[in-house]
């Protein structure tokens, strides 16, 4: 039976850095139903970013996730900017991200993004906002000036027109 089993593992070894972006992506998904649901803000407004950026930093998270997952976390270390780029991209549908699921998107351990949520914040960068319904969590929002930035980061860039 231990035979068996054994080769059945080694058939399927588990790959810890797909794992971990698979439940990241799980999250996501499950933030942005919960936030249909629940969404108090609206979407980011018209005066933003054009449709065709939003795919653009869509495209940068995915291919930022991709990489991870080929060459490990490790060896590429940007967790605040995917945090960033994370927020800026959950404002364009009203969504709200919470500390668990901005940890999640970062791609590092639990610990070292909040470290990171911590610097972007005394840096004036995020704030974090407690959850009126849940009083043991906390959403995390882009604060003006850093919205402002990353809206000058993008619009900044030349993307044909839809």
């Amino acid at each position: 039976m231990d035979q068996i089993f054994r080769a059945k593992q080694d058939d399927n070894p588990i790959d810890a850095n797909r794992m971990r972006e698979q439940v990241s992506q799980l999250r996501r998904k499950v933030d942005e139903l919960a936030e249909l649901v629940i969404s108090p803000n609206p979407p980011i407004s018209s005066d933003t970013p054009r449709p065709e950026i939003r795919q653009f930093i869509r495209t940068v998270l995915k291919l930022r996730a991709n990489r991870r997952s080929i060459f490990g976390a490790d060896l590429f270390g940007e967790a605040s900017w995917d945090m960033l780029l994370e927020l800026y991209d959950a404002e364009f549908s009203g969504r709200r991200v919470s500390v668990s699921s901005l940890c999640f998107a970062s791609g590092v351990p639990q610990t070292t993004a909040l470290r990171w949520i911590s610097v972007l914040e005394r840096e004036g960068q995020i704030k974090r906002i407690p959850d009126s319904r849940d009083g043991r969590r906390y959403f995390i929002e882009l604060t003006e000036p850093a919205r402002a930035a990353l809206h000058r980061t993008f619009v900044a860039l030349k993307f044909p027109e839809t």
